[in-house]
């Protein structure tokens, strides 16, 4: 989960350096260092001055020229803050007008992006704990594709996604593949180094088409294949197998630990007491992720809500996949490498349920206190619920009666 939530981090760092980057290489003053010589460029005059009254007028310039007066109208009415800032040093010190340098069909390069490589290491962690980490290999990849076309877009380009299949797409694999395939292999560096490993003479005493591989790695390749083999086929019953399908409101938890004990047992006060651990994730939150996920979805459906797509393409990443193992023997505590997500969605919800000063909407003072008393309490029962539900987090002894008082739901137990 970790290794995982720190690349989904690293890559919404890329997105805000990239989205800045890219501004800043297309919104250059005409003496700047570095402008290159001369490149298709449109004039953009300088904001009139605050209480002048003066009316936006367009140069002949970007008149004559339809596609460079749509980059500056996308650039100017609608920026992100950073663009603003960009465009307003732009045109601060008295000059007349600034040019917009513009790639009218691609746009600039953006160069090394480093939170990009972060991403591709802390990826190839993530496999090395677990191989499910494969798959946010590869949605958080398209995913940082898909941001580069909505910069690119954003940035006034006239042809987004050609532009970023060909100036981002392969910078993209590059950054991320390549290096997360290489940190996962050094993850096995103990047992590449360590003649005794498990299986580690395979290759040796087993001669094939494989021979001119060095012994380690064709050796490292019949380890993956027999785990993969072994836990696809993996479909024997136990008591605490679950679906992904119950995962999203935790139907079946795992139990890891239950015993019980008699009066003057290991401490035991009551008649008869438990100690117990289970997987079981906090009821409020995971009660309401099914809600909270249809509406992260409608937002990104109707209002293109980059942070909705953002939570999507997490859950995507790290529940989907599951659904595709349904006959295997798997347990809900999988889901600890999507609850990051699943509380992103909840708390995107809750966002909206808060509201915005500047919404521009008419609002009483009664509603938002409603509005925001309804966030308070969601928070407020999710902490007491954890607080609630500790002793079996914990194993800690309870009297039998208390345990039975915490198992909500019957498939609980």
């Amino acid at each position: 989960m970790f290794f995982i939530l720190l690349a989904f981090g690293f890559l919404v760092l890329d997105r805000e350096w990239a989205d800045r980057r890219l501004v800043e290489r297309m919104t250059r003053a005409p003496d700047s260092p570095g402008s290159g010589g001369p490149r298709p460029r449109a004039e953009v005059p300088a904001a009139p001055a605050a209480g002048s009254g003066a009316a936006y007028a367009q140069p002949a310039s970007v008149a004559a020229h339809p596609q460079s007066a749509s980059v500056a109208e996308r650039l100017r009415p609608r920026p992100l803050r950073f663009v603003s800032e960009v465009l307003d040093s732009a045109t601060r010190g008295g000059a007349a007008t600034r040019r917009l340098l513009v790639s009218p069909e691609f746009g600039p390069s953006l160069g090394l992006r480093p939170w990009r490589l972060a991403a591709g290491i802390s990826l190839g962690l993530a496999m090395g704990v677990k191989w499910s980490g494969l798959y946010a290999l590869a949605v958080f990849g398209i995913l940082a594709v898909l941001w580069d076309v909505g910069a690119r877009r954003r940035a006034g380009v006239r042809r987004p996604w050609t532009a970023a299949l060909v100036k981002d797409s392969v910078p993209a694999f590059l950054s991320l593949v390549p290096v997360a395939l290489v940190v996962y292999v050094v993850c096995w560096l103990g047992w590449i180094l360590n003649p005794g490993g498990w299986d580690r003479s395979w290759a040796a005493d087993n001669r094939g088409w494989w021979s001119f591989l060095p012994d380690w790695l064709a050796s490292l390749g019949h380890y993956h294949y027999t785990a993969y083999t072994f836990h696809v086929g993996l479909d024997s019953e136990h008591p605490y197998m679950s679906n992904p399908w119950g995962w999203i409101v935790q139907w079946r938890p795992t139990s890891f630990f239950y015993e019980s004990f008699e009066q003057g047992e290991a401490g035991c006060a009551a008649e008869r007491c438990s100690q117990a651990i289970t997987s079981l994730g906090n009821p409020v939150i995971w009660g309401l992720a099914p809600v909270a996920i249809v509406l992260v979805l409608g937002a990104w459906l109707l209002r293109r809500d980059r942070r909705a797509g953002a939570i999507l393409a997490g859950l995507l990443a790290t529940w989907v996949p599951w659904f595709f193992y349904q006959d295997r023997t798997i347990f809900t505590f999988y889901t600890i490498v999507m609850v990051p997500f699943v509380v992103l969605a909840l708390a995107y919800c809750l966002g909206l349920l808060w509201g915005e000063p500047d919404a521009g909407r008419d609002r009483t003072d009664r509603v938002l206190l409603g509005r925001r008393l309804a966030v308070g309490l969601v928070v407020a029962c999710a902490i007491l619920a954890f607080a609630w539900f500790y002793p079996v987090y914990t194993g800690q002894m309870l009297p039998y009666e208390d345990w039975r008082a915490r198992m909500w739901n019957p498939t609980w137990v």
